[in-house]
């Protein structure tokens, strides 16, 4: 089609403009002439080599290009790569090519794509014209690039995959550092460590900077909280879980990483590294393997690994002495919006003003200091307050000399707040250190008290003098507190000193040992709801098991990794389970003990999570014959399920039968419905691979009766995923995608991605056997891509269904269903859950999304 230059233009911008002129003569001319009136080049063929992409679409795809692989339309957009991109849709004259779909769907999604739907020629030129002038405007003024118009927003779907916290209050004087932050991460920078002392407001800044940042990529920004680690070997782990990342069965955490960074445009911010400063080179090693990831840390001191970028944040701005007007300080405008906060009723009068100037310049601006001296204004006026802090001064001097002097101060601000405790406040102050997070009321009465403290009136002294902050966490049961992590550190320093760190310690792993032992005798619903509690709660967890080891009380430790087994592989903490079951089995090496069963159940899960069939295999026969040398028929009755199960993944099926009906005589006159119900399960899913579909189907409906019964909506959904299978098989094809559809939606809730990947191969086959073609294409590449970096190998035995709805899905469209899973296989954990959930819906008329019959 040639190359077209507006007469006498100068080259400045040249603007590649794809569309089929044949399918679309009046738009051709229109935005040509509007181009021609803005004196820019107009290139039709190479849209590598143009610095904006303007791309029209009406009903035709075109012919697919055998060399290519997609049409000269789709060809050329690709071919844009992330130059600025302006895409506009016309009405259309009739039904759209389903290929185009497609990529409009893919275009319309990406959030640095102008996507504008069009009416008439006229409107299109106009809407032109517009346009790229607010693209010349950006690029004179330093602009990033183009931005979806508001006019455009109800059609572009939000994306929930920015996972940046709320902050606790405006951020107030860092403007200048935000901006040049951003500056830094928008150009580039691909590690970016903030740097600076504890209180300084690193943490603040970073949530400010990131939630500026977060729609310049692609798939957002992300927080990563490494506040309550210890262990440099965690920080893989638990940047994949926020990531939503279930650890792989069979590779390191960090492979899995690796796998699905690959493929990510985002923000990471990880948050307090400076406890894992050794885990810094586990960072570069990422980044090599992520081209289009970039992570922002926030630290007390700087990494130094390649190609990190420092910035150093600098206390807030301080009145200068005799400063006619202090109010313009930064310092003084956090101390008086908090100090107003803590007495809204006071009036200052300039001499106060003056005391509170002081205030800024004797705390040196640290952030913490002033938000710390500011709550005081709820008894003290500034020029009260200023001459306590003067006595502080002089009779604590400056803390440590081997201390910077900002941190200097903070540790001033933090000894006086302490002096000003009661003998009790302080007590509770220490001992709640032990809390690396989060706790609450219950909690802290539970560790804390003793020695006729009286922990609640300790507690809200503490909120009441803003050294302990309460929140609303969207948890069952009490309100939760936390101590900044700083404050923290402090009280921690004073519990050593008062020799109280051991008690503290112990206490507090024998009160998370009471809650992880009452949750795994829990009825099924219960279970689940302790499961989440136990995620918020993680750090605690671990704090437990690291006071058992260092303690060398074997029974804590056994005690706590038997109990947690649940909690390790339903959550697929797989790592880091195994490390704490492995030294629980060391020490249980011989005995014959309840114990030791339950924590072979649990190494043999992980172990067939891993792969490694041969000891799962191992385990649960020894923790069989624990068990009935015990007497206990009940647990007996699941350690013989599980061997079944081994023989099952590993396509045994006559294997399986035997133990699973030796499971269920076992359970004979025994009150066990949840583990009867799991017995259930597994013999429909034997009949249903011999052919047997309404005996699968009814064994199906009895196990999902007992899971709705007794609450459980894990069994519930996996009873749903098999009959969908078994409807499927029988012609039922809406049934099946109902059954299929509400299983998805249950694992989603429950966070169980392990399951969860079995249930979309499920609803991928079901939406494809109604006709869904596109959608059951990109399902099936979702799955396979999540299938893949967890490393979840299918059992052999469900290799036949998946193959049978794989090929079911196909048939009607060959090209469209590829298309489709190309594209499928490249989306990320939220965008597979969000589509499953909301598009794999359709025809779901008769079935709760939590499972069962409405």
């Amino acid at each position: 089609m040639g190359s077209v230059e507006a007469a006498g233009s100068a080259r400045f911008l040249r603007t590649h403009l794809c569309l089929d002129e044949a399918e679309l003569p009046a738009e051709t001319e229109a935005v040509r002439a509007a181009l021609s009136a803005m004196h820019v080049v107009v290139d039709m063929d190479d849209a590598q080599g143009a610095d904006i992409f303007i791309g029209v679409y009406g009903d035709r795809y075109g012919d697919i290009d055998p060399a290519l692989g997609v049409s000269r339309l789709e060809h050329h957009y690709l071919a844009a790569g992330a130059r600025p991109r302006l895409v506009y849709v016309t009405a259309g004259a009739g039904a759209r090519d389903q290929h185009l779909d497609l990529l409009l769907s893919r275009i319309q999604a990406d959030d640095l794509v102008s996507y504008r739907r069009v009416s008439s020629p006229d409107e299109l030129a106009s809407l032109v014209a517009d346009d790229l002038s607010m693209v010349l405007t950006e690029a004179f003024t330093g602009g990033t690039g183009v931005r979806r118009p508001a006019a455009a927003a109800d059609e572009h779907r939000p994306s929930p995959r920015s996972r940046i916290p709320a902050p606790w209050h405006r951020l107030i004087g860092r403007d200048v550092e935000a901006d040049e932050v951003c500056r830094l991460l928008t150009s580039h920078t691909r590690l970016l460590t903030l740097t600076g002392p504890g209180g300084i407001g690193k943490s603040r800044l970073a949530i400010e900077v990131a939630s500026r940042c977060a729609d310049t990529y692609r798939d957002g920004a992300w927080f990563v909280d490494l506040a309550g680690l210890r262990d440099p070997a965690l920080v893989a782990p638990t940047i994949a879980h926020a990531l939503g990342i279930r650890e792989s069965a069979g590779v390191l955490p960090v492979q899995s990483l690796k796998t699905y960074l690959a493929s990510m445009r985002a923000l990471i911010l990880l948050d307090s590294f400076e406890m894992v400063a050794s885990a810094a080179p586990l960072l570069v090693d990422l980044l090599a393997s992520a081209p289009e990831v970039s992570f922002f840390v926030t630290s007390r001191s700087v990494l130094r690994v390649r190609g990190e970028q420092e910035y150093p944040l600098p206390p807030l701005e301080v009145p200068e002495p005799g400063e006619s007007d202090p109010r313009h300080s930064s310092a003084l405008e956090l101390f008086l919006e908090r100090a107003g906060a803590a007495n809204p009723t006071r009036v200052l009068s300039a001499a106060e003003l003056d005391a509170a100037a002081e205030i800024c310049r004797r705390l040196d601006g640290v952030p913490l200091s002033l938000e710390l001296a500011a709550a005081r204004s709820r008894l003290l006026s500034p020029t009260a307050l200023l001459g306590k802090l003067e006595h502080a001064l002089d009779v604590l001097g400056s803390g440590p000399v081997d201390l910077p002097e900002r941190q200097r101060a903070l540790r001033t601000t933090l000894d006086w707040d302490h002096d000003l405790l009661s003998p009790d406040e302080q007590v509770v102050f220490r001992r709640l250190s032990v809390f690396p997070r989060h706790f609450t009321l219950s909690a802290a009465e539970s560790v804390v008290g003793g020695d006729e403290i009286d922990v609640f009136d300790g507690l809200d002294g503490l909120v009441g003098k803003s050294l302990v902050r309460s929140y609303e966490a969207d948890l069952p049961g009490d309100p939760r507190f936390v101590l900044l992590q700083t404050v923290r550190e402090y009280a921690h320093e004073h519990l050593e000193q008062a020799g109280e760190s051991d008690l503290v310690h112990a206490r507090h792993a024998q009160f998370v040992l009471a809650r992880v032992e009452l949750a795994d005798t829990s009825s099924p619903a219960e279970l689940e709801g302790w499961l989440g509690i136990f995620e918020h709660e993680h750090d605690d967890i671990r704090v437990a098991l690291d006071y058992a080891d260092r303690a060398r009380d074997v029974d804590l430790l056994v005690r706590l990794a038997a109990a947690l087994g649940t909690f390790w592989r339903s959550h697929c903490h797989f790592s880091e389970g195994r490390r704490w079951l492995d030294r629980a089995l060391a020490l249980t090496a011989g005995q014959r003990s309840h114990i030791r069963a339950e924590l072979l159940n649990a190494a043999g899960f992980i172990s067939r999570a891993r792969g490694d069939w041969d000891a799962a295999d191992v385990q649960y026969r020894e923790a069989l014959a624990i068990r009935e040398d015990l007497g206990d028929l009940a647990r007996a009755a699941a350690s013989m399920r599980f061997v079944g199960n081994v023989a099952y993944e590993r396509g045994d099926l006559d294997g399986a039968e035997h133990w699973w009906r030796l499971s269920l005589g076992a359970l004979d006159g025994v009150d066990d419905d949840g583990r009867l119900m799991s017995v259930l399960n597994n013999l429909g899913v034997l009949a249903h691979h011999r052919g047997d579909q309404q005996e699968a189907i009814r064994l199906y409906d009895e196990t999902f009766a007992l899971g709705r019964r007794l609450g459980s909506t894990e069994l519930q959904a996996r009873a749903q995923m098999n009959k969908a299978q078994a409807l499927a098989r029988l012609g039922r094809l809406d049934e099946s995608l109902e059954q299929a559809h509400a299983a998805v939606a249950i694992y989603a809730d429950l966070d169980d991605t392990w399951d969860l990947v079995d249930a979309l191969e499920v609803l991928a086959g079901a939406v494809g056997r109604v006709g869904r073609t596109e959608l059951a294409g990109w399902l099936f590449g979702g799955a396979a891509n999540l299938r893949t970096a967890l490393d979840v190998r299918r059992p052999l035995s469900e290799d036949g269904d998946y193959e049978r709805g794989f090929t079911d899905s196909r048939v009607h469209d060959p090209e469209l269903f590829d298309a489709a899973n190309l594209v499928g296989a490249s989306a990320s954990l939220s965008e597979i859950v969000d589509r499953a959930v909301v598009e794999g819906q359709a025809g779901r008329s008769r079935v709760d999304v939590r499972g069962g019959a409405a």
